[in-house]
């Protein structure tokens, strides 16, 4: 997101989800909860959204190293998932922003769950990896053009001369 695409003073969503999801992670995983939702907070305010949330679950994964039941994990993924909506309210465009993440989010739930039914787990996640490689790669082609950082003109060949 370009420094265009932000208004200034449109951070009040995203404290207060930071806020809900330190208190959901309390609740489901007790004081562990409480430091990686402190964690993340802090990551957030330095470094941004997606490394806030990867520190987030990072810490967080300490607190499951047996183990993680199903509620518990949608209860903890639904709270990332309103972190990270919160911080799209400070796009130009939120609502476009934010059903393209609920829509993202909804299919690599929804591939997650449909193949670990069918497969055995390596396979599972070796098809959410790719899933989610690929997505991450159209996000990044996606932005490049939104941005206007592919250059419009088509390359030449230097071998061939013009008649």
């Amino acid at each position: 997101m370009s420094t265009a695409d932000v208004s200034p003073g449109r951070d009040w969503p995203v404290i207060g989800a930071l806020a809900v999801l330190t208190a959901v992670l309390t609740v489901v995983a007790g004081p562990l909860g409480t430091l990686a939702g402190v964690v993340t907070a802090v990551t957030w305010y330095t470094l941004g959204t997606v490394y806030a949330i990867a520190t987030g679950h990072v810490v967080l994964a300490t607190a499951f190293s047996s183990g993680i039941t199903t509620e518990s994990f949608l209860v903890v993924e639904l709270a990332f998932v309103v972190f990270l909506c919160s911080s799209l309210v400070r796009a130009t465009s939120p609502l476009r922003d934010t059903a393209a993440t609920v829509v993202s989010a909804s299919l690599l739930v929804g591939v997650a769950w449909l193949i670990s039914q069918t497969q055995p787990l390596w396979i599972a996640a070796g098809v959410l990896l790719a899933v989610f490689a690929l997505t991450a790669y159209t996000l990044h082609r996606y932005e490049l053009v939104r941005l206007d950082l592919v250059p419009l003109d088509q390359p030449t060949d230097s071998t061939k001369t013009d008649p």
